[in-house]
């Protein structure tokens, strides 16, 4: 089951709420693959078609582009250094700061003032 997490600048420049971690369905490539590039999906259906162990989960980013917090879909290669897919972000666009388990409730600052924001869990997905 994934949180949605919600971010607030504490001047209130700035809010958005962001759907992280998996839901029922992420067991299977098929219902994910669409989130990643042509390339990226033919290595991830290879990877589930080899056996090998492997994880996906949509983690909290920041969009180098438009500058807002965002989800991406990251496929990872169990037991296998640097062996990391990230997809297309729910704004869209690809070439995102990924922030790991954790990370986002220490380092998250207002894309528009940078003051510090408020990170909080507001519910479930799945």
């Amino acid at each position: 089951m994934g949180s949605i997490v919600k971010l607030e600048c504490s001047r209130g420049d700035y809010e958005e709420t962001i759907n992280i971690g998996q839901g029922m369905r992420d067991y299977d490539p098929v219902n994910f693959l669409d989130m990643f590039s042509k390339e990226a999906r033919t290595m991830i259906q290879s990877v589930a078609d080899s056996g090998k162990l492997w994880s996906y989960s949509k983690k909290p980013a920041l969009c180098n582009k438009c500058h807002r917090y965002t989800a991406v879909p990251v496929f990872e290669i169990s037991g296998t250094k640097n062996d990391r897919l990230i997809g297309i972000s729910d704004c869209g666009h690809d070439g995102c700061m990924v922030f790991e388990n954790g990370e986002i409730e220490d380092t998250v600052k207002c894309p528009k003032c940078n003051s510090v924001m408020t990170v909080s869990n507001v519910g479930f997905w799945d």
